[in-house]
């Protein structure tokens, strides 16, 4: 979410008269192309093809993975702007996240969490972002205290900087995931397989995206992270959905619908999830009669 330039003014001016005349206050410097943060007083330092942005759907990722240890943190921002953005899950789109190698992610927009991104710089034209931020991120821990309140983890990013990150206007592609359908028969080849986690209301929820990026068309799935075994698509998408979407192009409209049913293997600890489908996407609200039939279905994802 957007925050309110007024508050944040006030802020500022409290700095600032509390600092000598003299003093020019500056902007925190990092390092170009980089993304660094503290976590519990260690850093997590990100460059090169390790600190990356994608610019998708009006929602800009933010991805960094320190090369020695594969941590890994991740900011998503809905409509992105030069500007303050609120981290705490009043926009599920906007959200902090941190994961440490084969564990689950911890999260700003789970009770408890919650923090600040300034994005300082968003140049759509040579294709850069740079900004700070701070946040907390809670993951469950399935136990409960006396009271039967959920106990949580939580994790502090302190410091965070990223400075002059290239934007790409796709999806970013993951080589280990593959990804294969027929759409009426005709093999679907996407150029980029993507899967995300997000958490609404402590609700954690996959999504992968499958993409050819030459057509435009593509195919998406969205399910509870906890759920395995054989489910049925719904046709009414809330965060307990299983949802399934085919879309013609990127200018499409409608959005075709999936009816139909997902096999799905799926390991949170592992952070992988395997499936097979077959449905037919159908435009449920009857401006478009055509339909679709989406047949020897499958993916393999890491996320």
């Amino acid at each position: 979410m957007k925050i309110n330039g007024y508050i944040f003014g006030l802020f500022l001016f409290t700095i600032l008269v509390s600092c000598n005349e003299n003093e020019t206050p500056t902007e925190p410097a990092g390092t170009a192309g980089a993304l660094e943060a503290g976590i519990n007083g260690n850093q997590v330092v990100a460059t090169g093809a390790n600190a990356q942005a994608f610019l998708f759907n009006e929602v800009l990722t933010v991805v960094g993975i320190d090369s020695t240890n594969a941590d890994e943190i991740r900011l998503m921002i809905g409509q992105p702007e030069v500007g303050f953005f609120d981290l705490s899950g009043n926009n599920t789109l906007t959200n902090g996240q941190f994961t440490r190698s084969g564990e689950a992610s911890f999260n700003s927009t789970i009770s408890g969490g919650g923090g600040m991104l300034d994005i300082t710089e968003f140049d759509e034209e040579n294709a850069l972002v740079s900004g700070t931020f701070e946040f907390n991120g809670v993951r469950p821990t399935g136990e409960f205290d006396e009271e039967g309140n959920p106990i949580n983890d939580s994790q502090f990013v302190s410091e965070g900087i990223f400075t002059a990150i290239p934007i790409s206007f796709d999806l970013p592609n993951n080589p280990t995931n593959s990804f294969a359908a027929l759409v009426d028969g005709t093999p679907f080849t996407p150029t980029a397989i993507v899967a995300f986690e997000t958490i609404t209301n402590g609700v954690s929820t996959l999504r992968i995206i499958a993409r050819d990026g030459v057509s435009g068309a593509s195919l998406s799935f969205s399910f509870p992270i906890a759920i395995n075994g054989n489910q049925n698509f719904d046709i009414i998408p809330d965060i307990n959905s299983v949802t399934g979407q085919y879309i013609l192009s990127d200018e499409a409209d409608p959005i075709f619908i999936a009816d139909g049913t997902l096999l799905l293997a799926n390991s949170p600890q592992l952070r992988m999830a395997t499936a097979t489908f077959n449905f037919t996407a159908l435009d449920f609200t009857g401006q478009d009669e055509r339909n679709f039939e989406i047949t020897e279905g499958s993916f393999s994802i890491v996320y």
